[in-house]
């Protein structure tokens, strides 16, 4: 049993994914700050430097948490898709 635990200190999102799916989870749902980052970069990218949108790190969690409270309609409505799916079988 020793062998299915994985130390997350040190792995990278798209690592943890990968794993995930080696395990047989479907999930593109792992975001963490620094995804907050990167889209910080993509929007700034056509900005001027004194336009550029700045956010704390206490921001950049915040936004996370906000994003993901919203997510709990979508959770419901794949469980409610799986459930439809499988009666497909019946």
């Amino acid at each position: 049993m020793g062998q299915n635990i994985l130390d997350l200190s040190n792995i990278e999102s798209k690592d943890l994914i990968k794993e995930l799916e080696n395990r047989g989870y479907k999930t593109d749902l792992v975001y963490n700050i620094e995804d907050i980052g990167l889209q910080l970069d993509y929007l700034n990218g056509d900005r001027s430097d004194d336009d550029h949108i700045k956010l704390t790190e206490s921001e950049k969690e915040q936004v996370l948490d906000d994003v993901f409270d919203r997510l709990d309609y979508y959770f419901e409505k794949i469980n409610s898709d799986i459930q439809d799916k499988i009666l497909e079988y019946v």
